[in-house]
């Protein structure tokens, strides 16, 4: 079986290895098997490196800005709400830069949300009087509903009672009918006997 040595392909691969790991110490950029561990293990840190430089450079900007507000007499949460309510789409990394290097405009920048800042014990009294009030306004709808309900239970029930009087009336008639006729028939079985009683005496 013939001798396959990889051709071109290997020292191109082992080229570009070292030509990554140039610079570093030691073995770590002379040899293929260290430099190539180096190279993996840089790799890795970078790809962790640049997503937590977003996050450094984030932190960074809100400290600056923060550190800008507090001269200013105002706190960084108000300060970016007022920015949101005023309708000023400028990112952190802009404004940080402006607080370190021009502060006049970053001042001038403050100045216009700040009247627009909201007081938070107003909106959360006028929302709880909002949720009283639309509270109270169910609890009246319940209400009228609970009385339409009861009125026309009401008048089904007064229905009812009259059917129930009238059907009464009518057995109290039947009744009186039926006493008379008993009466009648207890006179005439009485005369009946009495009728009797001659003829067995005869």
């Amino acid at each position: 079986m013939p001798r396959v040595k990889r051709g071109t392909k290997r020292r191109d691969y082992r080229h570009k290895t070292l030509a990554r790991a140039k610079g570093y110490f030691l073995t770590k950029s002379k040899l293929n098997r260290a430099a190539q561990e180096a190279v993996e293990k840089a790799l890795k840190y970078g790809f962790v490196g640049r997503r937590r430089k977003k996050r450094d450079f984030r932190s960074l900007w809100i400290v600056r800005i923060g550190a800008a507000c507090r001269t200013a007499d105002i706190s960084y949460s108000k300060f970016i709400n007022g920015l949101k309510k005023a309708g000023i789409d400028l990112n952190r990394k802009i404004l940080a830069d402006m607080a370190a290097t021009d502060g006049p405009a970053f001042t001038r920048w403050w100045k216009r949300p700040k009247p627009r800042i909201p007081d938070l014990k107003l909106m959360n009294a006028a929302q709880q009087e909002m949720d009283s009030l639309a509270h109270l306004e169910e609890r009246i709808t319940r209400a009228v509903e609970l009385v339409a309900n009861l009125r026309s239970e009401k008048s089904a029930l007064e229905s009812q009672l009259a059917s129930a009087l009238a059907e009464r009336g009518a057995i109290r008639q039947e009744l009186d009918e039926l006493r008379s006729e008993r009466k009648h028939v207890r006179t005439r079985i009485e005369k009946l006997l009495g009728q009797m009683d001659l003829l067995s005496g005869a």
